[in-house]
């Protein structure tokens, strides 16, 4: 009985821990563009966002980028 309570507190810390409902929550009520856009970034790192904005604008194909940095 001991050991089921201690692999219950374990498994309840790293839920908690790693966030895993808000993450599924996320999952489930944003579009693959928004969540590309918010870790990617509109303009800075890599732009994600200024290039799909561009590609629906211009209506490109291929939209090849320069990085100066390590990106």
């Amino acid at each position: 009985m001991n050991k089921y309570f201690y692999n219950l507190l374990i498994l309840v810390f790293l839920i908690i821990f790693f966030k895993f409902p808000e993450k599924t929550y996320k999952l489930y009520n944003t579009s693959i563009d928004q969540r590309l856009s918010d870790i990617y970034g509109y303009c800075y790192p890599q732009g994600y966002g200024f290039i799909k904005d561009i590609r629906n604008k211009f209506k490109l194909t291929n939209v090849k980028t320069l990085n100066f940095e390590d990106f």
